[in-house]
């Protein structure tokens, strides 16, 4: 049962006003008006107001004793955290053979939303520095896990390059390597050719792609397949899933190396060992930097094995006289060579006559170039453009300069390390991306002058801008500062460094510390006791800190591309996933709700309800809802239909919903590895721990007959049914309270009810009738969903007729 919360008193003003008037006759007996006329009781009205008042105050007692006591016990109110995203930089054209290859973004670039209707400005800043290199990703090949052909082409390039979805880059029991191609200087100046450029080079170095894997939120590559449940699993305590299965490589065996290309091992490749892995080896996105060593060569696309060339589901260009042989059985190449035999090396115009005069034979065509001496046909002599003029199967999607193939940079990776089975599986890919770094949600300040110190205890100063940013590991604000005397000597200054803490707990009287409030971005120095008060008359600086955070900062994809001030060389910036995390800072009311729960977890999570509620408390992570389901854990493909669980002992899966504006939200992979660290130390030893966000259950058809009064509209009172509708099963907005619909709760005939009675205008509805997607009939007015199971309604599947009654 509840512990009622105790009342000091509970009198109110009219209680008072009436005891007042009770005593009046036995205090004056000659005051006989009551009435509110009268002056005197003008002055009771006055009195027991104010006692009322002081009434309330001590009432709030208890409050502010609860209050101490979870000051006390270290609980505090959660800050508010900034959004993060990846920012694609996209360069100038820099197409002169002067313009350079390399592009600095300094750290701390920043790039605002583009969205004048937002009540504030929005700005973005980048967490590193990033040296943007004036190049593309050309073509990726992947093994395709068949002896012919051995690799899939999941590029497609024309002005930029475009990805197959959902493509798994390789296969770990395989040993045939992915192959990764770079083209440097996209953009050429008109008039130019790739051999206008012989002087660039690949620079030696660090080398960052953005590995983009394909998320639950992500829309399907396959409509008709239904969307996917993002899941994680965490691994067992004691064991620790090792990177470094990959060996990365680069091209280094120029032209005459081609022949070799495909071959294992040699001299040919040099190892680009990867310097950062945020990957897993491609099992999620993240950064992946490769060191590039020097001597890195391009290589011409027509000189790559067959065999790569039938993988992109192409003929390759005959390079000698036995590939010209070979490729004269195709169907109209005869024709299309008739006037270019001259231009391939026979330069007797009898000899060109007579091959331009075999007509459709290829065996006559054959004889003659049998019969003329070695070496003199060579069919490089054409362009790549002329061969696929000549015979469409050479035409590939890959770069082109309109007369010839860009030679490209090649890369490859290949197994070299057997996977254990706690290692994390490839993930299936949406692409990769040059020229992209982490961005928050947050400005960086340098050098604020807050005001003078006055040598008095506790003095208290005010930053201009809040609420200033906390470092989720650490939970202190992100903040420095600093007490300047400027009087040692003319035009000089003496800084001396104040740290940062969260109380005055643990500090001496000679501590150089000061607290701040990160939401209100009030600044305290000490009282004399508990740190020390600092000397009168400095100059208090706040020599660097961020300020940002919030809710507002989690746009969509692509909104993020207004550059603030300018980037030498760079032409625009897009962000290519959506910004996620970004939490308000918790309110008092919020903070007495959950702290119960706080008390009651402790140190380790020991029952579902705690893993929930510890979910919900993730640094960083704006969770809405989350669920623990108890001896269950994601099914399989094929163990139980989509969005299943299977019983397994010892394991518990936490389902988390995150605040999205998506349809479908689905947690991210960041998020869920956040979420699998932050639950980590707080799950006892025997526990296997899995993370999965919700799966949906979708309503085929919602159907009903509604009647509606009289001197209403049928257009939109049928319109405001719809959209009640929609927000009722909503997954955030949705349920019975309007605060998210929860997990597993039945969809009750009485609820829909309610919401469609409610709507003005409605007077009666009948004939109340819902389908679940793979459901056999349901019991009457009760639709059952599964544990971790969300519904979802789509407009589409809702038929509502309206009529006068």
């Amino acid at each position: 049962m509840t512990l009622p919360d105790p009342h000091l008193d509970t009198r109110s003003f009219a209680e008072l006003m009436e005891e007042a008037r009770a005593r009046i006759p036995g205090y004056t007996p000659e005051w006989t008006n009551f009435n509110d006329s009268d002056p005197g009781m003008t002055l009771v009205q006055l009195h027991a107001w104010l006692t009322e008042t002081i009434l309330h105050e001590l009432d709030r007692v208890p409050s502010l004793n609860y209050l101490k006591f979870l000051r006390l016990l270290g609980i505090h109110l959660r800050p508010a955290y900034p959004a993060r995203t990846e920012l694609s930089f996209v360069l100038a054209k820099l197409d002169k053979t002067t313009d350079p290859l390399t592009v600095p973004v300094p750290l701390g670039a920043q790039v605002a939303v583009d969205a004048p209707e937002l009540p504030a400005d929005v700005v973005f800043e980048t967490t590193r520095s990033l040296p943007a290199l004036n190049a593309r990703i050309g073509a990726m090949l992947v093994p395709s896990g068949q002896l012919d052909p051995s690799h899939t082409l999941v590029t497609s390039y024309a002005d930029d390059v475009s990805w197959l979805p959902g493509f798994t880059a390789f296969i770990p029991e395989d040993e045939t390597p992915l192959y990764l191609g770079l083209l440097l200087r996209p953009r050429l100046q008109s008039g130019k050719t790739q051999e206008s450029y012989a002087q660039d080079r690949l620079p030696p170095g660090p080398l960052d792609f953005y590995v983009n894997a394909s998320e639950a939120n992500d829309p399907p590559a396959d409509p008709e397949r239904p969307p996917v449940r993002a899941e994680h699993s965490c691994p067992q305590p004691g064991t620790h899933p090792d990177n470094g299965h990959l060996r990365w490589q680069v091209y280094a065996g120029g032209t005459g190396g081609a022949a070799g290309f495909a071959e294992p091992g040699g001299q040919l490749w040099l190892d680009a060992p990867a310097s950062l892995d945020e990957t897993g080896d491609l099992a999620r996105s993240g950064h992946l930097v490769l060191e590039i060593p020097s001597g890195a060569t391009a290589l011409d696309p027509r000189l790559l094995p067959e065999k790569i060339w039938a993988s992109m589901g192409a003929t390759r260009p005959p390079s000698d006289l036995d590939g010209l042989l070979q490729l004269l059985e195709n169907p109209g190449v005869l024709d299309a060579l008739a006037a270019r035999w001259g231009q391939l090396g026979a330069g007797d115009p009898e000899d060109s006559l007579a091959l331009g005069a075999c007509g459709e034979s290829a065996a006559e065509t054959r004889a003659k170039l049998e019969g003329l001496p070695a070496n003199r046909i060579d069919p490089a002599r054409m362009t790549y453009r002329q061969w696929v003029e000549a015979d469409s199967d050479t035409k590939v999607p890959l770069p082109d300069d309109g007369e010839n193939l860009r030679a490209l940079y090649w890369f490859r990776a290949v197994v070299n390390r057997p996977y254990s089975p706690v290692d994390p599986r490839p993930a299936p890919l949406a692409g990769l991306l040059l020229n992209t770094v982490p961005a928050l949600a947050a400005v960086t300040r340098l050098d604020d002058l807050l005001g003078r110190t006055n040598g008095h205890p506790a003095q208290q100063l005010s930053l201009p801008r809040s609420p200033v940013l906390v470092d989720p590991a650490s939970g202190l604000p992100d903040f420095t500062i600093e007490l300047a005397d400027d009087k040692v000597g003319a035009g000089t200054s003496e800084r001396t460094a104040w740290q940062v803490v969260t109380d005055f707990s643990a500090s001496s009287a000679r501590d150089r510390h000061v607290s701040l409030d990160p939401q209100s971005g009030t600044l305290a120095f000490g009282d004399g006791l508990h740190g020390l008060v600092p000397p009168p008359d400095r100059q208090v600086i706040a020599s660097r800190w961020r300020t940002g955070g919030g809710s507002l900062g989690n746009v969509p994809p692509g909104a993020v591309s207004k550059i603030k001030g300018r980037i030498n060389n760079v032409e625009s910036v897009f962000n290519p996933r959506a910004a996620h995390g970004g939490s308000n800072a918790q309110s008092l009311d919020e903070l007495v709700a959950v702290a119960p729960q706080l008390l009651r977890i402790g140190g380790l999570a020991h029952t579902p309800a705690d893993f929930a509620d510890l979910a919900l408390r993730t640094p960083g992570q704006n969770f809405h809802s989350a669920y623990t389901l108890a001896r269950l854990v994601p099914a399989a493909d094929g163990e139980a239909p989509p969005g299943g669980f299977t019983e397994k002992d010892g394991a518990v899966t936490v389902v988390v919903l995150p605040n999205s504006p998506l349809p479908r939200p689905q947690p991210d992979t960041e998020q869920l590895r956040a979420l699998c660290a932050w639950l980590e130390p707080h799950r006892l030893v025997t526990t296997e721990l899995h993370l999965a966000g919700p799966a949906y259950t979708t309503l085929t058809r919602l159907a009903a007959r509604v009647g509606v009064r009289a001197g209403y509209d049928l257009a939109e009172v049928a319109e405001a049914l719809y959209q009640a509708l929609l927000d009722f099963f909503h997954p955030l907005r949705g349920g019975p309270d309007g605060c998210g619909w929860p997990f597993g709760y039945d969809i009750l005939h009485g609820d829909v009810y309610d919401v469609m009675l409610a709507v003005p205008g409605v007077h009666r509805v009948r004939e109340l009738t819902f389908e679940l997607e793979g459901a056999v009939p349901p019991v009457p007015d009760v639709l059952p969903l599964a544990e971790g199971h969300l519904p979802w309604l789509e407009r589409s599947a809702i038929s509502v007729v309206s009529s006068y009654e």
